[in-house]
């Protein structure tokens, strides 16, 4: 027999009955109130997107909770796995070792290895995560990324999902139904997180950071939340929005405006961080102090974020290092396509596999965002999939078998008259899994017309449901 899914049949059949909601009630004026109401609901909380109205789907995505907690688990398996990547990295580093296993495998972060070894944490590595993941054909979660550095969908899919829920369709489609709340479908769970790891417990000043105005998405929304729970008297403490090069240490303190900061988040480009820059050595200084704690650590936002870390649970050597065990293992393998660095290794492919084998291979360079630098063979043709290839080579780029992501129909109208005529499309979705600290903190999801889908990149937030 297969098994398609770990789904219990009740809520498989709840699933099923939302679904032919949707199709059976969606019409053009009920579109066109809905959008509305959405975005009236998105744009009163201040929410866009780097000043850009936040495109989101109309139709839910319905998750099973056996199914969601069941790769959960895997997933946190595999988050502790990733810290002893790093526990490791940083060990080493601060033994003064240059050319071990671990130090070698990431060795184009090399610039960033000193700033690593030098923090002082009371936490994790990785404190904030948030996988990119599709279902596949076989009914299972699988991982495309991780995202360690700055990952959104923080606060905004948690008012999306209110807003939407707010609907007559979102009404219409949810009643009767048992949702399943957790952490990041509320719109405090992040806020609760960085109150969480604050040095200093009572009224705790929290400093959330870009870096010459890159990747400020969610900052601002963040501050007004907090600072709503602090006039209804719920929390004590401040949040507020600076660039690192703001930051300065003074008699083992982090200031920022002349006034303590106990944490650090970091909205930032990482790559752009030159540590020898004496613009930023007041962050850097920060981040060595015990009284001031970095959210995610330096070792999560260069090594945890990078793609090429999966290649690293998927190496021999690696796995060996960190004392993988076969039920580890079992773990990666069911959870993360094979991912190979694309050069410099003896698992690496070779020319010819990457030429003949295009169909069944993605290759993504190893830092960037967005959907960027990243290619699907079966999309390419031999000569753009060669041009790909020749270009990401200088950037640490991994090859990874392609997943089978799922496309959805979902409903379009060609106009808001009453008498509109609606189109089915197809679009493929996905669904994002949140760790905050070792808790299993919920899943958003995404939408796109695309494989290599993004919101940054024309994508759309999708309202997410968990039913038991």
């Amino acid at each position: 027999m297969n098994t398609i899914a770990r789904i219990l049949p009740y809520t498989h059949a709840a699933r099923l009955e939302i679904e032919r909601r949707y199709f059976a009630s969606i019409n053009s004026v009920e579109s066109r109130a809905a959008a509305n109401a959405i975005h009236s609901a998105l744009v009163e909380l201040g929410v866009s997107f780097e000043g850009r109205r936040l495109p989101v789907s109309l139709r839910p995505t319905i998750l099973s909770a056996s199914e969601i907690d069941f790769a959960a688990w895997d997933l946190g398996g595999i988050r502790q796995l990733l810290n002893r990547v790093l526990e490791l990295a940083v060990a080493d580093l601060r033994a003064g070792q240059e050319n071990t296993p671990i130090l070698n495998f990431f060795d184009f972060y090399r610039p960033w290895f000193q700033i690593m070894a030098q923090e002082v944490r009371s936490h994790d590595h990785i404190m904030l995560m948030r996988y990119d993941a599709v279902r596949d054909s076989a009914g299972d979660f699988r991982l495309m990324e991780p995202n360690a550095a700055c990952p959104g969908g923080v606060i905004h899919c948690a008012y999306i999902r209110e807003a939407w829920s707010q609907t007559t369709l979102g009404q219409a489609l949810l009643r009767d139904t048992k949702i399943i709340d957790r952490e990041c479908d509320s719109p405090d769970g992040l806020i609760r997180l960085l109150y969480n790891i604050s040095p200093r417990t009572p009224a705790p000043r929290i400093a959330l950071c870009n870096y010459k105005g890159f990747f400020n998405n969610e900052l601002s929304s963040l501050v007004r939340r907090n600072d709503l729970l602090r006039a209804q008297g719920l929390v004590d403490g401040e949040l507020v929005i600076c660039d690192i090069r703001d930051i300065s240490v003074v008699e083992g303190r982090a200031m920022v405006g002349g006034r303590q900061i106990d944490v650090i988040y970091n909205k930032i480009d990482q790559l752009m961080v030159n540590p020898s820059d004496p613009e930023i050595s007041g962050w850097i200084k920060a981040s060595e102090l015990e009284s001031c704690e970095f959210l995610n650590g330096l070792a999560a936002l260069y090594l945890g974020e990078a793609k090429s870390i999966f290649a690293a649970l998927h190496d021999d050597e690696i796995r060996a290092s960190i004392g993988a065990t076969p039920e580890e293992i079992e773990i990666i393998n069911r959870r993360i396509p094979r991912t190979r660095m694309m050069i410099g290794r003896s698992s690496s492919p070779t020319y010819s596999e990457l030429a003949e084998d295009r169909h069944r291979l993605v290759v993504k360079a190893d830092a960037l965002t967005r959907g960027a630098g990243v290619h699907v063979g079966k999309l390419e043709t031999s000569d753009s999939w060669g041009s790909a290839l020749l270009n990401l080579a200088r950037s640490n780029a991994i090859i990874q078998d392609v997943l089978d992501v799922p496309q959805r129909e979902a409903v379009l109208f060609d106009s808001d008259e009453a008498d509109a005529i609606g189109n089915l499309y197809t679009e493929y979705w996905g669904v994002d899994f949140f760790f905050y600290g070792e808790m299993f903190a919920g899943v958003v999801g995404r939408a796109h017309s695309s494989m290599i889908f993004n919101v940054g990149n024309g994508g759309m937030e999708v309202p997410t449901f968990v039913i038991g």
